[in-house]
Formats: C-alpha cells, sequence, structure tokens
C-alpha cells in the first residue's frame, strides 16, 4: 500500500483543477463518509486506533459556505474511542490551505489522506462530470 502524504494530497486537489469554489456542504459530507469508511477499514487490519466521526454537535463537521457559493472555509473532525474528541481531521482554512490531522504520525494520518485522494478521484472528479 502506498504511503501518502499531505504534500502529495493538496497538490492532487490542485492539479485535478479543484479549487475551494467548487466545494459545496453536500461534498463534505461525502467527505465524511469516506473518512468513515477508511478509519473503519485501518482499524479492522490492525493498523491505527479506533478513529470515528463525532456525533455531538459540537464536533461535527463546521463549515461557511461564501455567499456567492463555494467554500468558505470547512473544519471536519475526528474521535479516538476512549482517548480523545473533536480533533481536526481534515480543514479547508480560509487562507486556502488544506491541513490534515497535524496531530497524527505518518501511519495514523493514512486513512484520512486516502480518505480525500478517494473523494477527490472517485466522488468529486465524477461530480464534476
Amino acid at each position: 500500500m502506498q504511503v501518502l502524504t499531505s504534500v502529495f494530497c493538496r497538490e492532487l486537489f490542485t492539479s485535478l483543477g479543484f479549487a475551494y469554489d467548487d466545494i459545496r456542504h453536500c461534498d463534505l459530507d461525502a467527505l465524511q463518509g469516506y473518512i468513515a469508511i477508511e478509519c473503519a477499514r485501518s482499524h479492522r487490519a490492525g493498523m491505527t486506533p479506533h478513529f470515528m466521526t463525532p456525533r455531538r454537535k459540537s464536533d461535527s463537521l463546521c463549515c461557511k459556505m461564501k455567499p456567492e457559493g463555494g467554500l468558505e472555509k470547512a473544519y471536519i473532525k475526528i474521535d479516538c474511542l476512549d482517548q480523545w474528541n473533536g480533533r481536526e481531521a481534515i480543514s479547508f482554512n480560509s487562507d486556502g490551505f488544506i491541513g490534515f490531522c497535524g496531530w497524527a504520525d505518518t501511519q495514523n494520518s493514512q486513512p484520512f489522506l486516502n480518505a480525500f485522494r478517494r473523494w477527490l478521484t472517485e466522488y468529486m472528479l465524477e461530480r464534476s462530470r
């Protein structure tokens, strides 16, 4: 399995021609789904702890859309069962920087990076056709 990096994922976003203006709220819902799948897959394989999507409203997806359409900023959070709650998994910052779980080491970041890659190549590319 290929080890992904945050740099690779940011470059993939740009090289595929995507920008924040292309992202709608429903697209972020889809990204959360990919994150849930990749975290479950990784945990089942014994590669990472049990990461899961928060079920508390205060730690759910936080996003702000531009009045003219498109994303201004968003923060997708994750919990680690019986350890901590509400850490950022993927962030779309208002300055255009996309952040990936800065708290995680290379192995623990893989489910989030894989989710982002799959979201771009399977969901966003298909949606844009």
